[in-house]
């Protein structure tokens, strides 16, 4: 089993960046309880059915962690934007939108993210041989890039057999577990294709993938993906405030520096018009709401108190409520307006961050998601404020605003800003 980072240190971009190669369960386990639910957002947005989706997203994983490995990922990019990059790229290279083009110097080319496909396609398949031909197979293969074929999508669907990953005894050893791998690839070829020997050698990727087919069964069950940290005696438990915290720690690099930019602050400064009041804002959204559900007494409570600090320009003070709010599960309900109204004021402090975390948390997108991709790209773009670098970043961020914007006046503005950057 992979070693898992000490409980220190958890909260950068460049540690999890560093534990991801190696499978360790707890990078895995920040990842799908932090990153996974907004990158299968995003591609189920693009198009991508749910269970298109999970796989695109197991997908992107294991390229971010080859790329980590082989030190090409950027180390500047926060995982949970990268992951979102990669695994709608390998989406967008099979479903193109007109006029798309991965240009990102960063990302695989078609070729590249096909061979991962097939990788994922292979260890399916050797999955349901069981325990006996995994391991004769997983022995070291001679490694090939040949060309393979179309008809190996890794999006056909896996027989029965494969899914029940039935024990198989192989009296034969190699030759017989090869034959089986063969009958479950539905390759009537004589011998295993280069691109499934090559993802039998890969062996410490199929490792990461057996984790986090692990997590994704895991969540189609319902079932919740516990902590595999140990108890810390200092700390009997580990608060979702720390598992919050590293959604703001991926937004930093290892080594992230401050420093003013005046230019970049003069532009958001221009550009960001939060509301004058926060209720307000939050109840027009449901104007026209025919449901007849009402917003529980305590949320109301809650959104006013916030909203008197809000207006007086406390922001600090307005924060406590709407923390309380999105804490207390009975009031569910209304979780989305708490995690958008707490971004707002978090981005009057500067907190960008912070606010892109809670942004990312918003499950209303019917009432929120015009404005959540807007704030979301003036977060980068006060971010890139304090490290310029991520100024490529923030532009990309725009440029999925104007993508998905029906607001005419919004998306001038959006250009406007992203030809100043």
């Amino acid at each position: 089993m992979a070693s898992s980072p000490p409980n220190t240190g958890l909260l950068s971009n460049e540690t999890l960046l560093k534990h991801l190669p190696e499978g360790s369960d707890i990078a895995l386990h920040l990842i799908y309880q932090e990153i996974r639910p907004g990158v299968l957002r995003a591609l189920e947005r693009a198009g991508a059915s749910k269970p298109e989706a999970v796989a695109y997203f197991q997908a992107g994983l294991l390229e971010a962690a080859s790329l980590a490995r082989t030190g090409k990922y950027p180390v500047e990019l926060p995982l949970f934007a990268g992951l979102e990059q990669l695994s709608l790229a390998h989406y967008q290279s099979q479903h193109p939108p007109a006029g798309w083009v991965a240009n990102d110097y960063w990302i695989p080319d078609a070729i590249s993210l096909e061979t991962t496909r097939h990788h994922l396609y292979t260890w399916r398949a050797l999955a349901s041989l069981g325990k006996s031909c995994e391991q004769t197979l997983l022995s070291k293969q001679p490694s090939s890039q040949d060309a393979f074929s179309s008809e190996d999508r890794w999006t056909a669907r896996p027989s029965a057999s494969m899914e029940a990953e039935q024990s198989l005894e192989s009296p034969g050893g190699q030759e017989s577990c090869e034959a089986a791998l063969l009958k479950a690839l539905k390759r009537s070829d004589p011998a295993l294709p280069s691109w499934a020997k090559d993802a039998l050698e890969r062996t410490q990727d199929y490792q990461i993938w057996k984790k986090s087919r692990s997590l994704d069964q895991r969540l189609e069950l319902g079932m919740p993906i516990s902590s595999p940290l140990a108890p810390n005696p200092t700390n009997r438990r580990l608060s979702k405030w720390i598992l919050y915290a590293l959604a703001a720690g991926l937004l930093l690099s290892g080594g992230y520096w401050w420093y003013q930019t005046a230019r970049i602050k003069a532009l958001f400064d221009d550009h960001f018009q939060p509301p004058q009041q926060l209720l307000a804002d939050i109840n027009r959204r449901f104007e026209k709401d025919t449901t007849g559900l009402l917003r529980p007494a305590a949320c109301q409570e809650l959104l006013q108190t916030a909203d008197q600090h809000y207006s007086a320009g406390r922001y600090e003070a307005a924060e406590q409520p709407l923390r309380q709010l999105i804490q207390e599960d009975e009031l569910e309900d209304c979780y989305s307006d708490g995690c958008f109204a707490l971004a707002i004021v978090l981005l009057q402090q500067d907190k960008s961050e912070e606010a892109l975390e809670f942004l990312s948390k918003i499950e209303n997108i019917e009432a929120y998601g015009e404005d959540l991709y807007w704030y979301q790209a003036l977060a980068m773009v006060q971010l890139a404020r304090h490290q310029p670098s991520l100024k490529t970043v923030a532009k990309g961020a725009l440029e999925r605003f104007l993508e998905n914007t029906q607001n005419e006046a919004r998306r001038q503005e959006g250009t406007k800003l992203l030809e100043e950057l």
